[in-house]
C-alpha cells in the first residue's frame, strides 16, 4: 500500500493575526508548512498551513535513500 506524507515548507512574513497569536514581532519570519496525507496517490487529509515562528524553531528531517 502506497501511503506517504509529503510536505512543502516555505518561509514568509507573518500576517498581522499570526504575529498576534504567535506573540512575535511583525519582522519575525515564520515557517509555513503544508502537509498532505496520501493513500494510493489520493489526498486523504491536508494540514494547511502549519505556521511556526522562525526565530524559535528548527526543522529536522530524516530522508531515506
Amino acid at each position: 500500500m502506497d501511503r506517504r506524507i509529503p510536505e512543502t515548507v516555505a518561509t514568509r512574513m507573518p500576517t498581522p493575526e499570526e504575529a498576534r497569536l504567535l506573540r512575535i514581532g511583525p519582522g519575525v519570519p515564520v515557517f509555513a508548512i503544508t502537509r498532505r496525507m496520501l493513500s494510493e496517490g489520493r489526498v486523504v487529509e491536508v494540514a494547511d498551513p502549519i505556521v511556526i515562528p522562525g526565530d524559535r524553531a528548527a526543522l529536522d528531517y530524516d530522508i531515506p535513500l
